[in-house]
């Protein structure tokens, strides 16, 4: 697969991407430190970077048939994902550990994505995404905030997520080896099967 020529879209340490259509490539080697990507399309993508930047910034993307295996080291790397869509993706082995900056994953969709093998510590919150189908699989996150989050007609097996995990609705999810550890209020399980384990935390 050929690999996409980042370097057209890079000016000094920052990369800009805008209004692109990204299809049947790899893009791997990310060495900027800055990255923002808007308005863009990504078809049969495959993402593998060791990420030890300041920032990466994703707003109103969609992605499709894409790989994602990244990962995001040292301290100070921020994540910012806003208003993204997700389709028929796989994120496999992706760890992300940061906690001088406050990370947000917000208002993203995914639809039959399929999530294996992540890790994720830091200052970071998930808010107001919604999953249709799909699994997380082996899932560890230790992190601020899990709430108003949608999850339909899903697998979640071996996860393990200690936070504050508040307003989500659940509907049609199979739980298999579910831990919530922290603060557990106000969360709406529709037809689900099995229930997940709480943990309160001790102070």
């Amino acid at each position: 697969m050929k690999e996409f020529k980042l370097s057209d879209y890079a000016a000094g340490d920052k990369i800009y991407m805008e209004n692109l259509c990204v299809k049947d490539c790899q893009i791997t080697g990310i060495q900027q430190s800055w990255i923002e990507i808007q308005n863009c399309k990504f078809e049969n993508v495959i993402f593998n970077n060791l990420y030890e930047g300041e920032c990466l910034n994703i707003e109103n993307c969609e992605f499709k048939n894409c790989v994602f295996g990244d990962t995001f080291g040292g301290f100070t790397v921020k994540i910012l994902l806003f208003d993204n869509k997700y389709i028929n993706c796989k994120f496999d082995n992706v760890s992300y550990d940061g906690y001088m900056d406050q990370s947000e994953i917000q208002d993203d969709v995914f639809i039959d994505c399929n999530f294996k093998n992540i890790e994720i510590k830091g200052d970071v919150n998930i808010m107001g995404l919604e999953f249709k189908g799909g699994s997380i699989k082996n899932f560890n996150y230790t992190g601020n905030t899990i709430s108003e989050n949608y999850f339909e007609n899903m697998l979640m097996q071996d996860v393990f997520a200690h936070a504050l995990v508040n307003y989500n609705k659940m509907e049609n999810v199979t739980f298999e080896n579910v831990t919530i550890k922290g603060v557990d209020e106000y969360n709406e399980l529709i037809n689900c099967m099995n229930e997940y384990k709480f943990i309160k935390d001790i102070n």
